[in-house]
């Protein structure tokens, strides 16, 4: 009920959709929105009824953790990596005076590691914790890495967390397809399925000697009665044998049912999907202490409640700068259903600030741990309001300076525009966009995807492996071009491995990086319009996706019509390397 109070107090409730121009819809009593119901509502909690202005809370008015061993009942010390940001936001999720509390975490900044660290001390304090994400490939993630906390801690003799994967075994990852329920019913039961799998061939051989006997009865083969094998005995046994059968199967229900039963009830933590939160067998458990819905900003409010009605406190944790849900429909879209539960505007706080607002306590984690400065600093000003520092570990790092890789300009660039565009500014040849044959609703740009094959190219002749490059574009159509066209230049043997470089939509690589990425616009039109590219949201996942090395491709005069792409594309000029799309060989040119 906290959960709920706190965040209708943030006016999340959508308002009411009657049509006040349909005359059906006409009475003589007053409309108010659905916001005002819940208001009514909960007047008996006026301290959370109405939003309140957030104001700023401090580290020191936060209860401090529990650092004692666990041996002893804390939660031992915090990770010694964590940066303040990192460690505020730990002390922020286990303050159990707020219902609700909302983490920003934008790329590179060790999201995950905090969410693991707060379900680990939620654990140590006795808390049951339900661990969420919208996609199954994010709750496998949290599997995988509390799987190896577990193995960590049993290297140092600490205390393993009881946790179990609840989801259908095809949608799982193979790395966590072990931590699944069904994975821990089929281990909890194997001696009993077992021995009952040996009795059940025992009961099918018997049962095809009998219906042999009975068929030799029949035929005449077998006489007398004194040899007890009479039709009426044969039947009998055959009976018998039929509800041992039975009396198997149902044993075998039970025996999954109870084991699925403690297992559950056991479980320290329970990872689902949000819709899979509704699952009967998720659904009978008591409510519980905590819920984490990881990459929050990705899940649909509906989904999101799922979860959320199931605990007595909540931690949305997440980045409502990146990619929303994805929702088909326009008109459901425009209804709100693309508007997550963490789309909120934030207050510009420090990192050693929180703030809390209508029982909402949140904060934001403010140094990222994955790209070179040049590439994250243009992230930090467009989408952070300029929070978001690079640590000093990462703040130079260049594809040069990995193991095996030449130094050339493209290596030695962490930020590489190429452009289609001469330095005239003539279009060159094959570069403008078009529909794909097959498909009216996706476009190609065969200029850019031979631009990109020639960069990857290049790359991989540099030394840098094919695992650690990643092309992205926005277009599903663009994806297959460039595939196609690195399968064939591997197989002519021109660029071994660029078969194996990943190709993928701008959208399913959010939340995965790569050392170098290239990234392919396609919009190249007279119009300068650059259709769903104007989504800063999309931009600001495919630039932080890179660690080292970022190439845009693509048509200044076209990308550059949308303001906020034309600062991108002012900052790379300002900070990076600036080519025409088709001067490979310089690029790529060893330097001493």
């Amino acid at each position: 009920m906290d959960i709920v109070r706190a965040l209708f107090a943030q006016q999340r409730c959508p308002i009411d959709s009657t049509d006040a121009s349909d005359p059906a819809s006409q009475d003589d009593s007053p409309r108010t929105d659905a916001y005002d119901d819940v208001v009514g509502f909960f007047a008996d909690a006026p301290e959370v009824a109405t939003p309140k202005a957030a104001r700023i809370v401090s580290a020191d008015d936060l209860p401090p953790l529990d650092t004692r061993p666990v041996a002893e009942g804390g939660g031992g010390p915090i990770p010694v990596d964590f940066d303040p940001a990192q460690q505020l936001a730990v002390r922020v999720a286990l303050t159990k005076t707020a219902p609700v509390v909302w983490i920003q975490g934008p790329p590179g900044t060790g999201k995950t590691g905090v969410v693991i660290e707060i379900i680990r001390r939620a654990v140590a304090s006795g808390q049951r914790v339900l661990a969420c994400a919208p996609s199954n490939a994010a709750v496998d993630n949290l599997v995988e890495r509390l799987a190896k906390l577990n193995t960590a801690n049993e290297q140092n003799a600490g205390n393993n967390i009881d946790f179990v994967r609840i989801g259908a075994p095809e949608r799982i990852s193979s790395a966590a397809l072990e931590s699944s329920l069904d994975a821990r019913i089929d281990r909890e039961t194997g001696v009993f399925f077992d021995a009952s799998r040996g009795r059940k061939k025992e009961i099918d051989l018997a049962k095809r000697q009998g219906w042999k006997k009975q068929e030799d009865l029949q035929k005449g083969k077998v006489k007398g009665l004194g040899d007890n094998i009479s039709a009426k005995n044969i039947e009998a046994k055959l009976g018998d044998l039929r509800r041992e059968q039975r009396t198997l199967a149902k044993s075998g229900k039970k025996v999954r049912a109870n084991a699925e039963r403690e297992i559950l009830a056991e479980a320290q933590v329970v990872l689902a999907t949000a819709v899979g939160a509704g699952a009967e067998n998720i659904q009978r458990l008591p409510a519980f202490d905590i819920v984490i819905l990881d990459e929050a900003a990705q899940a649909t409010e509906p989904a999101a409640w799922i979860p959320l009605v199931r605990s007595k406190r909540a931690v949305l944790v997440g980045d409502p700068c990146q990619l929303a849900p994805l929702v088909r429909s326009t008109k459901a879209s425009d209804g709100g259903l693309a508007t997550p539960l963490m789309a909120r505007k934030a207050p510009a706080l420090g990192a050693a600030n929180a703030y809390l607002s209508s029982g909402v306590l949140g904060c934001v984690l403010t140094t990222q741990y994955r790209s070179n400065r040049l590439i994250s600093d243009w992230a930090s000003q467009e989408m952070y309001g300029g929070r978001l520092a690079a640590s000093e570990r990462v703040a130079s790092r260049l594809l040069s300076q990995m193991p095996g890789v030449a130094s050339t300009p493209a290596t030695n660039a962490p930020l590489l525009l190429l452009d289609t565009r001469t330095r005239a500014g003539m279009l060159l040849t094959g570069c403008s966009e078009v529909s794909e044959m097959s498909s009216s609703s996706s476009l190609v740009n065969e200029g850019e995807a031979y631009a990109v094959m020639m960069h990857v190219a290049g790359l991989l002749g540099a030394g840098v492996a094919p695992s650690d490059v990643a092309v992205q574009s926005p277009y599903a159509a663009q994806v297959r071009l460039i595939r196609t066209k690195l399968a064939d230049v591997a197989a002519r043997g021109a660029a071994p491995g660029a078969d194996l470089v990943e190709v993928a939509s701008v959208d399913s690589f959010q939340g995965r990086e790569a050392e170098a990425v290239v990234i392919s616009t396609v919009r190249s039109n007279d119009r300068q319009s650059v259709g769903f590219l104007a989504d800063v949201r999309r931009a600001n996942v495919a630039v932080t996706r890179a660690r080292r090395h970022v190439c845009i491709v693509g048509d200044s005069v076209t990308v550059g019509g949308d303001p906020f792409l034309n600062r991108l594309m002012s900052h790379m000029r300002t900070n990076g390397l600036v080519a025409t799309a088709n001067e490979f060989g310089e690029l790529h040119q060893r330097t001493p």
